[in-house]
């Protein structure tokens, strides 16, 4: 893996960007690739007063976090870390809203030349995948803190990633809407992505960057779609007295080890609540497994 470290200024970032854009938003002339349109809500969705701070640094001059880039075909740079750097300033000089109530267009001749020749720096990374994800989730890079599912998305961006996203990591996404009882963390951080992911990948016997390396160039991510679906649908069929400690079971491991079988689903129930009584607290997610391995 080799490491180099690149800059240019603000208008040079704007050239090619358009918020707008169906499929993937970028910068640099379209060498630079920024987010799918799928995730540009959820990049822009945070707080605003984050998004207006980041116009007003630049705007005076200081100093912001370096970006993180993985090099990919023809030369393209697929944007790691700094989506909200990024998609914070190009939407100000686009004029899609205003600071301290100054649209980029109102302000005087000099004050938008100091924000077009602003530098923003990025460090490129060239390597396998796997290095570069080991790399980036090593350390809290440029300051801000990325899951590291959020940096597999940009590693293997591409189609499946986007309908992907659009599934699994949307705020009230399609997972959100059919199993958020099940399960933890947010969507918008890709925990429900990654849930799926690790699931699917004990399934196959393979890592989640293996599964998604192998998938990357699918049109769409109707596979993982419906093997979640199936997951979520025999938790409910097996378990139907839902109970809050449900929420964060890896039931996509269970489901790969148990789903073979015919339950009586009245007799888990009994089962489970003859354990629960005497059971302590640290222990009761794993009563499901147990009356599993039992039945």
């Amino acid at each position: 893996m080799t490491i180099t470290n690149i800059e240019f200024s603000v208008k040079e970032l704007c050239d090619g960007f358009d918020a707008f854009a169906t499929d993937e938003i970028s910068g640099l002339g379209g060498k630079l690739h920024i987010a799918s349109a799928y995730t540009c809500d959820a990049i822009m969705s945070g707080n605003r007063n984050e998004r207006d701070d980041i116009v007003r640094a630049v705007m005076k001059g200081y100093p912001l976090p370096e970006m993180y880039c993985v090099e990919g075909e023809n030369g393209t740079l697929e944007l790691v870390t700094g989506q909200k750097v990024v998609m914070s300033i190009c939407t100000y000089v686009d004029g899609e809203f205003s600071i301290d109530s100054k649209i980029f267009y109102n302000l005087r001749k000099d004050e938008q030349e100091k924000i077009l020749n602003y530098k923003l720096r990025a460090y490129v990374c060239i390597g396998e995948a796997k290095e570069v994800l080991d790399w980036l989730s090593s350390s809290n890079i440029s300051g801000i803190k990325h899951s590291a599912q959020e940096i597999r998305n940009r590693l293997y961006s591409g189609n499946w990633v986007t309908d992907a996203v659009r599934r699994f990591s949307m705020d009230r996404c399609m997972a959100w809407n059919d199993a958020r009882e099940y399960l933890a963390g947010s969507p918008v951080n890709g925990d429900y992505l990654q849930t799926a992911l690790t699931w699917i990948a004990d399934r196959e016997g393979c890592s989640v960057e293996d599964y998604m390396s192998a998938h990357r160039n699918d049109s769409n991510s109707a596979e993982l779609w419906d093997y979640f679906m199936q997951v979520i649908g025999w938790v409910k069929k097996t378990f139907p007295v839902y109970r809050s400690l449900m929420k964060g079971i890896p039931w996509g491991i269970l489901y790969n080890k148990y789903s073979g079988k015919e339950y009586d689903k009245d007799a888990l129930e009994s089962m489970i609540q003859c354990r629960l009584p005497n059971c302590p607290k640290r222990d009761m997610k794993g009563i499901y497994e147990k009356v599993l391995a039992a039945a």
